[in-house]
């Protein structure tokens, strides 16, 4: 299974890059452009809203999970590399959601590895929605032999 970012990924740094444009853009046309660092701040502002959209756009896989085990990337720049994680290193898994608005609770998949730390990744925001992602990962988890003594 592979997974690729929507807008509803990004969609909080759009928003936040709009406000600081429109915003900066206002005081930058009524000083005439002679505030310099304002109107740096809006054309920042502006290549943040082009990127976000590059990366709505641009259709690389942010989570692949296979046989071998969990490839995924969880900072919003599109040039990182994805990070692996086998399943024989996994010692369990659970959802976790981060209930902090009643409209927007972002889901976390919870990865404890088997040297004792947990890697949190963000599900939400992308094209396969929790229910598709935690089926293969319980799939592919519960075909690794490790999971297969243990249970």
């Amino acid at each position: 299974m592979s997974c690729k970012l929507t807008f509803d990924g990004v969609s909080g740094y759009f928003a936040s890059f709009v406000f600081a444009f429109l915003v900066t853009l206002g005081i930058s046309f009524l000083s005439d452009w002679k505030v310099w660092y304002i109107s740096l701040i809006t054309a920042l502002s502006f290549l943040g809203i082009v990127y976000c959209m590059w990366l709505v756009y641009h259709k690389s896989p942010w989570l692949i999970i296979d046989t071998n085990g969990i490839s995924f990337k969880n900072r919003p720049w599109s040039f990182t590399k994805l990070k692996f994680i086998s399943w024989a290193s996994v010692a369990s898994y659970y959802n976790y959601t981060y209930p902090f608005d009643h409209e927007m609770q972002p889901e976390y998949l919870m990865l404890v590895c088997t040297n004792g730390k947990e890697q949190k990744i963000k599900i939400s925001g992308l094209d396969h929605n929790k229910d598709e992602i935690l089926g293969m990962v319980r799939r592919y988890y519960s075909s690794t032999p490790d999971a297969k003594q243990e249970g």
